[in-house]
């Protein structure tokens, strides 16, 4: 997969390329393998995949189909009316018209260049936006004991081998949750919201956001120990529980920030001083 493309994702997931890369790989390999099957590949909030036999054909998640066609809200709709009756006169003229008119080469160039530079720009849009999705999802639950990634198979399916959906499951955790639109939190939460790294105050869970792991065992008590001695040099806490191959693991995060991009740039200016070298942001 290309390297810039990488880069640009993984700065988006609050990762890097190298552990980026793989992944991205890893989805669109199982999204080519179920819909060589038939099925239908889903990415909530994202948009559907499938193969009708001339190719693999994207339906858009109405949602994001409204965030690439913002930069075209404000454009006048034009209407084309039914050509005029043309006059004794204009079909004389058009009769000896002898062969159209062809556009001087600099403007066909033109024309062509500017197709060039628009149509790949919007293309990028969605590719970005679908590649981020499926990478985000397989992130947001991930440990040190890489797990596979979650993609929904549309209900009319059946379930594949893999971490794939069957009718009747429900993706885990913040798989759930579209990546992409999250819902304003009201201006009184905001107002009341303490302050997002450190203080005497553990993490409101109910509040949702991002947090920085710093600690993940399947101890619990080695969890509720580690979480106290961070609680202790001022940062705010959270244990985040969680099931990962019927093992119970239990993460320990600090502070809460509201967008990734705020959560990852402080990850990146205290890793290796106040926090550990491989701290990692996850979504509470």
């Amino acid at each position: 997969m290309d390297l810039d493309l990488t880069q640009e994702i993984a700065q988006r997931l609050g990762s890097s390329p190298k552990a980026v890369g793989p992944l991205l790989e890893e989805v669109v390999q199982r999204i080519l393998q179920t819909t060589a099957q038939g099925k239908t590949a889903r990415l909530p909030g994202t948009g559907i995949f499938q193969d009708h036999g001339a190719g693999l054909v994207f339906e858009p998640d109405p949602g994001l189909a409204e965030i690439v066609n913002a930069p075209f809200s404000g454009l006048d709709t034009i209407t084309l009316t039914q050509p005029a009756q043309v006059s004794e006169t204009g079909r004389a003229l058009r009769g000896r018209r002898t062969r159209r008119s062809m556009p001087h080469a600099s403007r066909r160039r033109m024309r062509k260049h500017s197709q060039e530079h628009v149509l790949p720009g919007i293309g990028m849009i969605v590719i970005v936006g679908i590649i981020a999705a499926g990478a985000w999802f397989m992130l947001a639950d991930r440990t040190a004991d890489p797990a596979r990634p979650d993609i929904a198979i549309s209900a009319s399916e059946e379930s594949v081998p893999g971490d794939f959906s069957s009718p009747g499951d429900t993706l885990p955790l913040e798989s759930e949750t579209s990546p992409v639109l999250v819902p304003p939190v009201p201006n009184d939460t905001l107002a009341a919201r303490p302050a997002p790294l450190r203080g005497d105050e553990d993490i409101d869970r109910t509040l949702g956001g991002y947090t920085i792991i710093v600690f993940s065992e399947t101890n619990e008590e080695d969890a509720r120990n580690a979480a106290q001695s961070w609680r202790e040099q001022g940062f705010r806490v959270i244990i985040l529980p969680d099931m990962q191959d019927d093992t119970p693991r239990y993460r320990v995060g600090v502070g809460q920030f509201d967008l990734l991009e705020e959560a990852a740039r402080i990850r990146d200016a205290l890793a290796g001083s106040e926090l550990p070298q491989d701290a990692w942001v996850l979504r509470i």
